[in-house]
């Protein structure tokens, strides 16, 4: 979006110019007040309030509105400003409430096929193995002797790089909001020609992760930006193995069975098999993960479409607690139109989850959540 020129600071000042921009012309179009007048300006400028703000965002306006609106609710409706502690409680929230609860719902869904539902355990492994480490760096890498790592208490560690080739492992937990793909950085140079400058892909946890599993964003002031350069911060083999635990690529032909980091490789001759050349190979799961996905599968009792809109229900009524959930305002938040909402809530009624009501006298419904919805969600979603 930003332009590909490999640097990050670049990348970044535009990424945060696009923040600033955004946010200035929505409170000059909409409201009767100042910027200036949000943010509590005594210990940070609006410099600094934009970078937040485009960290926990990653400029999805979608994600910033939650965040603003958090913010809104916190801190602007009781006459307190904005600061930088509420923006990053705000992220934290959007994080619990719409990114962290992906893998309980998908797998609390009876129309999911079998190898999503088993993808979701191994998507679900890999995010747990990434965080892990990254919290463990955080305290290792200053016993190393990279002068980058030396003199700080708490190292950041939300930032890592992987080799283009792995990028197809973390599709699915970046479009879920896991992590953001930032930029395109040269790695560090090898001993072994074939590796030596060889582009890397940088990516950041999510600035909400990062605040509720206390990972340490960003980068030391004092360091410059080849601090996320370092070979610390290199996670290919944390992918490689955790996935070799829960894939391999096997023959369907002649049963040869081949390590995942293969994938690509295979990918770029139509999955051929190598051994028999006629076969064509297919990712396999773990027996033990089958067996964990087929137990859960069994115990789901809603589909997707009904989890969406009944967790879209609890969400606006913590969130917009004096708006009138209605159809409409559904939709704005999961994307179905308004009418396959209405006839969803009818037999969600139907089923006990769903309270309608009308308004006044018009079609029109208002909706909630029944005491047992309520149970179940807290159950699915482990809250």
């Amino acid at each position: 979006i930003y332009g590909r020129d490999n640097t990050i600071s670049n990348t970044e000042k535009k990424a945060i110019d696009f923040t600033k921009r955004l946010i200035e012309n929505r409170i000059h179009t909409y409201c009767q007040s100042d910027i200036e007048d949000y943010f509590d300006l005594s210990t940070n400028s609006l410099d600094d309030y934009y970078r937040l703000l485009y960290q926990a965002s990653i400029n999805i306006p979608r994600v910033l509105g939650h965040i603003l609106n958090e913010c809104y609710l916190k801190n602007v409706v009781y006459e307190k400003p904005i600061t930088r502690h509420s923006i990053i409680e705000a992220a934290k929230q959007y994080y619990y409430d719409h990114v962290s609860t992906y893998f309980d719902k998908f797998k609390a869904t009876i129309n999911a096929s079998g190898d999503d539902n088993l993808d979701i355990f191994v998507q679900e492994n890999l995010k747990n193995a990434l965080v892990n480490f990254a919290q463990k760096q955080k305290y290792d890498l200053k016993h190393t002797t990279n002068s980058y790592f030396q003199n700080i208490d708490s190292i950041p560690t939300s930032h890592f790089t992987i080799l283009p080739q792995h990028e197809q492992y973390l599709e699915s937990l970046e479009f879920n909001g896991f992590v953001h793909k930032i930029n395109v950085i040269a790695g560090k140079g090898r001993e072994k020609e074939s590796f030596k400058n060889q582009n890397r892909l940088l990516y950041s946890f999510d600035r909400g992760l990062c605040a509720e599993e206390k990972i340490d964003y960003g980068k030391p002031e004092h360091k410059d930006t080849k601090y996320f350069q370092q070979r610390g911060f290199e996670y290919d083999d944390i992918i490689l193995m955790t996935l070799k635990d829960n894939k391999k690529i096997v023959c369907k032909s002649c049963g040869t069975s081949y390590i995942i980091d293969e994938l690509s490789s295979f990918r770029d001759f139509n999955m051929k098999c190598k051994q028999c050349r006629d076969g064509i190979c297919e990712v396999e799961f773990d027996r033990e993960l089958k067996e964990l996905a087929e137990r859960k599968l069994t115990e789901a009792i809603l589909t997707e479409s009904e989890l969406d809109v009944m967790y879209a229900i609890l969400l606006l009524n913590k969130n917009l607690p004096e708006e009138v959930v209605t159809a409409n305002l559904i939709g704005k938040e999961t994307d179905y139109n308004s009418y396959f909402i209405a006839w969803r809530c009818k037999k969600l009624e139907e089923s006990g989850y769903v309270n309608r009501s009308k308004i006044n006298d018009y079609d029109s419904y208002r909706y909630s959540l029944s005491e047992r919805a309520t149970e179940l969600l807290k159950k699915i979603i482990n809250r």
